[in-house]
């Protein structure tokens, strides 16, 4: 779940699909844009939804494994009752979310890692999947 003002929101997606672009998983990209950039370029495998309804927010979330998002205190409201593990990362300078994202660690399903740390992200993913 992509969400946040620009820049952080589009650099932080490209830095998400470099890391996952070879990982065998099924991901869909919830963007919160209003309409798609001509320019995208995500695998064959990837829905991509540049802004969804509630509805089809709630039945991709049901369905998800686990959710990446940043850590916002609306989205970890939604975690929470979503019941979902979580990777939350923060956008930087945000210190709000960076405090959140580390009072949760551990907690309720959620994990953080910083935007600095994103080398960690596949392993993390891999360690939720089969725990």
């Amino acid at each position: 779940m992509l969400s946040g003002p620009e820049p952080s929101r589009s650099i932080l997606e490209s830095k998400l699909y470099k890391l996952l672009q070879n990982e065998n998983l099924k991901i869909c990209w919830l963007r919160g844009l209003e309409k798609p950039k001509s320019q995208d370029v995500f695998s064959k495998d990837d829905v991509v939804i540049s802004m969804s309804t509630a509805s089809e927010l709630n039945k991709i979330t049901n369905h998800s494994k686990i959710l990446i998002a940043r850590s916002g205190y609306t989205t970890i409201m939604d975690v929470v009752r979503l019941n979902k593990k979580c990777i939350l990362i923060p956008t930087l300078g945000q210190t709000e979310q960076e405090y959140l994202a580390s009072y949760l660690e551990g907690r309720e399903g959620f994990h953080f890692i910083a935007e600095e740390n994103l080398s960690y992200l596949s392993g993390t993913i891999r360690k939720l999947i089969f725990d």
